[in-house]
């Protein structure tokens, strides 16, 4: 009750000044009842319920400190040995909108009980050497727990070592940090890692161990494949953790409890399915077992959930690839369930008659055509739609009177879908309805997976149309790799041509005046014309080389695209301009108006020659179109390029591209 009030209060702080709330906190309370053992009790802050879900409710988690757990609410533990065991809680909310509380440790003081009565549920291992369970589904930047369980199926004791591998190199940045290990059998933490099997020797053995137990040992039991295993799970892990056992007797078995910090960047990929992987391995070198533990990156701690194996998947070779979902569900109802109906949207582009179901839980046969009494699997494949059918099942309730064990209240269903031929570069989008008997249908977390942009090189070849200027060009286009409708293309260009500007101008004056001259002893009147003239003749070369272009751009279909966009470029220009000088003078009789010939003179033409050169960039604005293999594939363009800046006129242009 004082906890409640205290968060109550907190809450409304918050509402009025705009804080954001602590971290919530676990905690727990013990006490010894005599010939009973030592019962323990949760603390916990109020569920913060989330609007339109199932009741909330706290998943439990309890390790005891002398290498037990359970996962019941208020357990009952026994200790064999009179002592101080550190003791450790983690509460997990199931719809609930907060962050789970931050586990807590406390050391206990106990008496020995005498003999174990532990009743604890705890997964016993049958046909397995190595085990893995995650307490809870990974989520940003909260604790997560896994348990190793690892037991001796071999007629003899057994020393060896366990590994554990985390941060998968398959995604781009790495999940989890490295808390803790929690050990409590004597394993010791090894820094480097070396394989070769230890012969056996009379220490290998039990007392009364015979011969031919030993025979069926050596001959059953595989060969020796650690070093394979360890490399193989170095290429596909960034991290990893080994620890060495001794004295594992045949038949123990025994848990090594992990703790590791989700970081922030998780929350990128949630509902993403990634793993974590074991490794146990004898010194003897006949026992190499691998176990890989699937789990689900949540955004919240929700029983029901669906998750996708990639979040992000390259579009090259889309054909030949494949996604796996996987649907888990609980019934937090407070009786069992006899049927569960699960329904999910068929994204576009996965190709669904190629469905294959991978594993599912409850156990059960595959229905047949017919109605049958037995439990059973019913999968449909509708229009747009997947069914999955679980029938004449018993799946208890968490409320369910008696019902300690939530693992036996849990199910999942696990398939695989090929991508289809036609598969558009569009995000696959999906969620799953899971109906409990005839309750209302409760809606998943919405999974989706995107392509990745990928890049498409595509050498491209051109010409100008422009009468005489028609000359060659080369570029290279970069673009992403089949896009779906809008895209953006950068291009580098080389040109290998020119184009010539040729301009002529002149300058012209004329003048006369009247003078008295002699000529042949002659005194007469003149007119005297004088001419001035100066010629301008300019060839202006330009010199395209290197260019750049980014096009926004648009598929209408496979078959036809179209794009605008800016080009600029560096350009050399060379003028090249003559000037030509000329003068004359003539004299005209003004009483006979003949030219008077000894007096006109035609002065030689003088001629003056002026180069310069220029580097500068040169801007465009351009549109086209593309008609062939778009998107990947062989087309040809047409492109008009419009000058900024510029006297000249605009220009067509034509080329042939090949995307890759």
């Amino acid at each position: 009750m004082k906890n409640t009030v205290v968060f109550f209060v907190l809450l409304m702080v918050r509402t009025l000044y705009g804080q954001p709330l602590p971290p919530r906190e676990s905690d727990f309370r013990w006490h010894w009842q005599e010939g009973r053992g030592m019962h323990f009790q949760p603390i916990l802050p109020p569920l913060d319920q989330k609007a339109g879900a199932p009741p909330a409710f706290y998943d439990h988690y309890w390790e005891f400190g002398d290498g037990s757990y359970s996962l019941e609410k208020e357990p009952i533990h026994f200790y064999r040995e009179e002592g101080t065991y550190e003791v450790f809680y983690m509460a997990t909310g199931k719809y609930d909108n907060g962050k789970a509380p931050r586990s807590r440790k406390k050391s206990v003081q106990s008496p020995a009980a005498g003999e174990n009565k532990n009743a604890v549920a705890e997964h016993s291992l049958q046909k397995q050497h190595l085990r893995m369970q995650a307490v809870r589904n990974p989520r940003a930047e909260e604790e997560f727990v896994c348990i190793l369980t690892y037991r001796n199926l071999t007629p003899v004791s057994q020393s060896g070592r366990l590994l554990f591998f985390f941060n998968e190199r398959a995604w781009p940045a790495a999940h989890f940090d490295w808390l803790e290990a929690r050990i409590h059998h004597g394993e010791a933490e090894e820094e480097s890692i070396s394989f070769a099997p230890i012969p056996f020797s009379d220490s290998h053995f039990i007392a009364d161990l015979q011969s031919s137990s030993i025979n069926d040992y050596l001959a059953l039991l595989p060969p020796f494949e650690a070093p394979r295993h360890f490399e193989n799970l170095s290429q596909e892990y960034r991290n990893f953790k080994a620890w060495r056992f001794k004295a594992l007797q045949p038949g123990e078995q025994r848990h090594l409890f992990i703790s590791l910090m989700a970081r922030p960047n998780m929350i990128k990929d949630t509902s993403a399915l990634i793993y974590l992987s074991g490794l146990y391995e004898s010194d003897d070198g006949r026992v190499s077992e691998r176990f890989d533990l699937e789990l689900e990156i949540v955004a919240s701690h929700d029983p029901n959930a669906m998750a996708v194996s990639k979040r992000r998947m390259s579009f090259r070779r889309a054909k030949k690839k494949h996604l796996d979902f996987k649907i888990q569900f609980q019934n937090t109802g407070e009786g069992p369930a006899s049927t569960v109906k699960i329904s999910t949207p068929i994204p576009q582009g996965l190709s669904a008659q190629r469905l294959y179901l991978l594993d599912f839980q409850p156990s059960c046969a595959i229905c047949p055509k017919k109605e049958v009494l037995y439990s059973c699997l019913d999968t449909q494949i509708l229009k747009n739609e997947l069914v999955f059918a679980f029938k004449n099942i018993y799946l208890p309730g968490t409320r369910q009177r008696d019902v300690n064990d939530r693992d036996s209240t849990k199910g999942w269903i696990k398939y695989r879908i090929p991508l289809d031929h036609q598969v558009r570069k569009l995000p696959l989008n999906t969620y799953a309805s899971i109906v409990f008997d005839k309750n209302p249908p409760v809606v998943t977390n919405r999974t989706s997976t995107h392509f990745k942009t990928g890049l498409s090189l595509a050498p491209a070849m051109g010409i100008d149309l422009d009468g005489d200027n028609n000359n060659l060009s080369l570029g290279l286009l970069l673009a992403p790799y089949k896009p779906w409708r809008p895209f953006l293309q950068g291009e580098v260009w080389q040109h290998f041509r020119q184009a010539d500007t040729l301009s002529t101008s002149y300058q012209k004056d004329t003048s006369w005046f009247r003078a008295v001259i002699q000529s042949g002893g002659v005194i007469s009147e003149a007119k005297i014309d004088s001419s001035y003239k100066e010629v301008y003749v300019s060839r202006t070369t330009y010199f395209p080389n290197l260019s750049f272009a980014l096009m926004p751009g648009y598929h209408l279909n496979d078959w036809l695209s179209f794009g605008a966009g800016a080009q600029f470029g560096l350009a050399q220009r060379k003028t090249k301009e003559e000037i030509t000088f000329t003068r004359s003078v003539k004299a005209f009789n003004l009483s006979t108006n003949q030219e008077m010939k000894d007096l006109s003179k035609e002065y030689p033409a003088q001629r003056e020659q002026r180069t310069s050169h220029s580097t500068q960039w040169d801007w465009h604005i351009f549109a086209n179109v593309f008609i062939g293999r778009v998107r990947s594939g062989p087309s040809v363009g047409v492109r008009y390029f419009l000058p900024l800046g510029s006297d000249r006129a605009g220009r067509w242009f034509a080329f042939l591209t090949w995307r890759f």
